[in-house]
């Protein structure tokens, strides 16, 4: 598996999504400088409403914005034993005997990619995961508290 194709799917996901957050931050601005939102009373609190849906929406743009610059700022670089498991680690994992692919990103947690017919779970480095196994080396092992119970997760490669 390439890490650089892991990327390039991230990055055009954060991109498609920035498009969107801008059609729509766009749209709710459009609204409150041009829409017919005349105040019908003192109660009427629509033209301040549609001032804050477009405020928050242009913070979302400006956070997707910033994912995205931190996502090509990771440099893609293969895993060293001395550093161990750190932010842009490709990891299979195994537990409870099943072995499962996943990529700690600086963004896009959540995120599942289908790369060379392997499913790659993108985990966000404040997940659970990540800081469990964070200067951890293949073949070492770490525990979970999960709603069903403890579970232990074995490092079988970290690339």
């Amino acid at each position: 598996m390439n890490k650089s194709e892991i990327l390039l799917k991230l990055e055009e996901i954060l991109l498609e999504n920035i498009e969107k957050a801008e059609e729509v931050y766009r749209s709710s601005h459009e609204y409150t400088t041009k829409g017919d939102i005349k105040s019908d009373g003192k109660y009427d609190t629509r033209a301040t409403e549609a001032g804050y849906l477009a405020g928050a929406q242009k913070r979302r743009v400006e956070e997707l914005k910033n994912d995205l610059n931190r996502l090509r700022a990771l440099p893609i670089k293969a895993f060293s034993s001395e550093q161990g498991v750190a932010v842009g680690a490709l990891m299979e994992l195994e537990c409870e005997r099943r072995v499962s692919h996943y990529f700690i990103s600086p963004s896009l947690g959540g995120e599942t990619l289908k790369i060379e017919k392997t499913s790659i779970q993108i985990i966000s480095q404040n997940s659970p995961i990540s800081v469990a196994s964070f200067g951890l080396d293949q073949d070492d092992s770490f525990e979970l508290e999960t709603p069903r119970g403890v579970k232990v997760y074995s490092i079988v490669s970290v690339k």
